[in-house]
């Protein structure tokens, strides 16, 4: 059986997060990439209402091409909504896995 950690990459082409998510996981596994958030006004003024990590993952959102900000807190979720974010919570992750993991098991049958 895999981890969970293997299933990540398999949901997603490319994984970035910003290195307040990092220091949060307290670890980086290697189909991670790590991303600085280069709008530091945007990632401070969130952070006067949301926390740091949610904070980097909404402005790093911003900078990247058709990104998901993968976000479990409900605030966050809002606040990346209202400014037009595609946004995934835990229960769609949770979704997408099982639709990976069930077309995998069905494959191999």
């Amino acid at each position: 059986m895999r981890s969970c950690h293997d299933l990540v990459p398999r949901l997603f082409l490319q994984v970035f997060a910003p290195p307040a998510v990092v220091e949060e996981f307290g670890e980086t596994p290697d189909w991670l990439d790590v991303q600085e958030v280069v709008n530091r006004t945007l990632s401070e003024a969130l952070r006067t209402q949301l926390g740091a990590g949610e904070s980097e993952v909404i402005a790093l959102s911003t900078e990247l091409t058709d990104a998901v900000a993968v976000l479990d807190d409900k605030k966050a979720r809002r606040v990346a909504h209202e400014m037009r974010l595609k946004v995934m919570g835990t229960v769609g992750l949770l979704l997408r896995a099982k639709q990976c993991t069930a077309g995998i098991e069905t494959g191999s049958r």
